[in-house]
């Protein structure tokens, strides 16, 4: 049987696991202090082959595959902040996610036109 499980974060707040479903994803996110931070899963159509726990929110990426280009996605814990989730869409051919890191703060052009130098850091 083929290893259908996989880690895309594990830090101290706590880890990202993705099941491989073939069609889907379903990612997992769990907190080590369950007393701070509820733990949460969601469908993912888009297979984010990266991720990372920051203190205010999660961010995930994914490759280019098919119809879709590469993005990121950002959600935020809870519901204590006005900002909410957003994705970004690297939208040249070839463009592809190397790593993410959460706790930044979001792109300063209009997330309706992108930027890539955006997510240069």
């Amino acid at each position: 049987m083929e290893n259908r499980k996989r880690y895309l974060a594990y830090n101290m707040l706590g880890v990202i696991e993705v099941t491989d479903q073939d069609t889907h994803h379903i990612i997992n996110v769990e907190f080590f202090d369950r007393s701070a931070r509820k733990s949460y899963y969601f469908n993912d159509n888009f297979k984010y082959d990266l991720g990372y726990l920051g203190e205010r929110g999660a961010v995930y990426a994914c490759p280019p595959e098919n119809d879709h280009p590469a993005q990121v996605l950002y959600k935020p814990y809870g519901t204590w902040s006005n900002q909410g989730e957003w994705t970004y869409l690297l939208k040249r051919p070839g463009i592809r996610v190397l790593g993410v890191t959460a706790g930044g703060t979001r792109p300063s052009s209009s997330l309706r036109h992108s930027n890539d130098a955006d997510l240069q850091g």
